[in-house]
């Protein structure tokens, strides 16, 4: 008898530690504290980081005459977005921005670029971020089907012949290409994907072990776990590695070979499963930054790929 209090407390321990584990990971790297403000200008005085221009181009996108509009997202959940009208039957270019961050600080220097071009933009409030509703980040798994949602709002405003770019930048980036991988309407012509990462788990688990192998198969099952016990989704369901091959548009991506969070080689094993992959690296630069180390470059570079795929 005493060998089964035994057995039972050590399942029940084994069980209370599981599911404490499953709830931190959640915490950390799912849940959205919905209490914090967004701070638009954090870490950018840091002159290592961000050239002096940096402030002018938040400024630039906060003061952008824009039209709140919203749609749903297929659990329910209203989504709020941003629209910037340039030129009557231009491209629509909507833009994703990147994890726990903001389309106003994150689009900052790609939007000039392209409205330059005279296209419009739809500007995107990812769930969980701004004022669209949720609590629970997946990675770009959940996302990829908001931009979907948000792709079959901008058919029904501007009609049929509306042509469209997906833009992203960082989770941004692999939201776009998760939902470009699993299919769009042809009206979507291009794809333009910024540091993106290779799956959920690959980038957790890189920010999570700090460089500790052994603890990546920990953190993998606590991240796979806490994602379908307290997030409600599978955390291995779509990842942008696994469905570039299928992307059929033009795909511009972009990395730099310095970025400290989401390492140059997931974008290069992006790249390998498909050979029509515009891939433009940046030397040198950090995290989203490709842009500011290299301005003209970078404008360049998306100002030849639109040009070639007449947009």
């Amino acid at each position: 008898m005493t060998a089964l209090y035994v057995l039972l407390g050590l399942l029940l321990g084994g069980v209370t530690v599981t599911f404490i584990g499953a709830r931190y990971a959640y915490k950390k790297a799912f849940y959205a504290d919905r209490s914090i403000p967004t701070d638009y200008y954090k870490g950018i005085d840091d002159p290592t980081r961000f050239p002096p221009t940096m402030r002018d181009l938040i400024d630039g996108m906060i003061a952008l005459p824009v039209e709140r509009v919203s749609i749903k997202s297929e659990d329910g959940l209203t989504l709020v977005g941003y629209y910037h009208h340039v030129a009557d039957g231009a491209p629509v270019d909507i833009l994703f921005h990147g994890f726990r961050s903001s389309w106003q600080r994150d689009m900052s220097a790609i939007v000039p670029i392209v409205t330059a071009r005279g296209h419009n933009v739809l500007l995107v409030d990812q769930r969980a971020h701004g004022e669209s509703e949720g609590r629970v980040i997946s990675y770009g798994i959940n996302e990829s089907g908001d931009a979907a949602r948000w792709v079959d709002y901008v058919i029904r405003r501007f009609g049929e012949d509306v042509r469209i770019v997906l833009v992203g930048i960082s989770m941004g980036a692999a939201t776009v290409i998760c939902a470009a991988g699993r299919g769009l309407p042809d009206n979507v012509k291009a794809v333009v994907a910024d540091s993106p990462f290779s799956s959920a788990t690959d980038i957790i688990c890189k920010v999570g072990s700090r460089g500790n192998k052994r603890a990546v198969p920990v953190i993998s099952f606590f991240a796979r776990l806490g994602a379908r016990l307290f997030g409600g989704f599978s955390a291995t369901r779509v990842s942008a590695k696994g469905v570039a091959r299928n992307i059929k548009v033009p795909f511009l991506l972009i990395h730099g070979t310095a970025d400290a969070l989401v390492p140059y080689e997931m974008a290069v094993e992006i790249a390998a499963t498909n050979p029509a992959v515009r891939f433009e690296s940046f030397e040198g630069a950090d995290h989203v930054a490709s842009c500011l180390v290299d301005h003209e470059r970078y404008t360049a570079t998306v100002n030849e790929f639109l040009e070639d795929c007449r947009l």
